[in-house]
């Protein structure tokens, strides 16, 4: 069984990775020149990847990155619970703090969803 978890985790991992670059790539010119380079850009994305002027297309793809990061860590934690190591419980603490942040930024995302709509209302009246 730790065996399956592994395997969904990596499978995961690599599926988060790729659609964070994928929204990394998409946004890196709206960038302030500050931030473009090197590893403040990645800590950038964040921020910028849910703030209300990113479209919503690319805040979603950002959201499923983030989710399936979740996965990949819940998946790994499993994989060492089921495997008898103690460091499941390091990996699930650190799933914790990872899902806290997703939930955070996917009402963060919702909020602007509903920015969306309701500026859309206001347009049409």
């Amino acid at each position: 069984m730790a065996a399956v978890f592994g395997v969904v985790s990596i499978i995961a991992f690599i599926w988060s990775a790729f659609r964070n670059h994928v929204v990394y790539r998409a946004l890196i010119d709206s960038f302030p020149p500050e931030l473009k380079g090197g590893i403040t850009a990645k800590f950038a994305l964040h921020v910028i990847a849910i703030s209300p002027s990113t479209p919503l297309s690319l805040q979603a793809e950002y959201m499923k990155s983030l989710v399936a990061g979740c996965v990949a860590m819940l998946c790994f934690s499993l994989a060492l619970f089921c495997a008898d190591k103690v460091e499941g419980w390091l990996v699930l603490g650190g799933f914790l703090l990872v899902a806290i942040s997703t939930i955070k930024s996917w009402k963060t995302y919702k909020q602007n969803c509903h920015r969306t709509v309701a500026r859309k209302g206001k347009e049409e009246s």
